[in-house]
């Protein structure tokens, strides 16, 4: 049986943002992979095709910004989200133009930061394995007056 989770990466080279984020996101029903850097994002998207990518800004080797350009060149489709200590205008611009869906500043506030992914994946809030309710109003009894 395929796999019906989303499936997100997070990339970030700080261990502990990393752990946070992936136990929430798995909390919240999303199948998460995690990736301490670039190179190894760009390479785990080979086997793993992440519908959403996390990742931060600021890393060493390759940054948030190249990974992204590199990403786009193999999955355009992909959902990319930005998480970064230290936003700056130039940056924040560059990675909207090259097709961030968003540009989060930490510390994250993690209800905006689901509302950014359930929104680009149209999913509107609801968690990833359950669809929305269901409007059944036009087959409930009317209400005795």
């Amino acid at each position: 049986m395929p796999d019906a989770k989303t499936r997100v990466l997070i990339v970030d080279d700080e261990y502990n943002q990393r752990m946070l984020l992936r136990n929430i996101l798995l909390m919240e029903g999303y199948d998460v992979h995690c990736a301490a850097n670039g190179s190894e994002a760009l390479d785990m998207t080979t086997f793993f095709p992440a519908k959403v990518i996390l990742s931060d800004l600021k890393m060493p080797g390759m940054d948030g910004i190249e990974l992204l350009a590199k990403v786009m060149e193999r999955h355009p489709g992909t959902i990319f989200i930005f998480i970064t200590a230290y936003p700056n205008e130039l940056d924040m611009e560059r990675a909207l133009r090259l097709g961030a869906k968003a540009v989060i500043t930490k510390p994250i506030d993690i209800d905006e930061l689901l509302k950014h992914i359930s929104r680009n994946l149209g999913t509107h809030n609801h968690p990833p394995n359950f669809p929305p309710p269901v409007d059944d109003s036009a087959n409930r009894p009317a209400k005795p007056l």
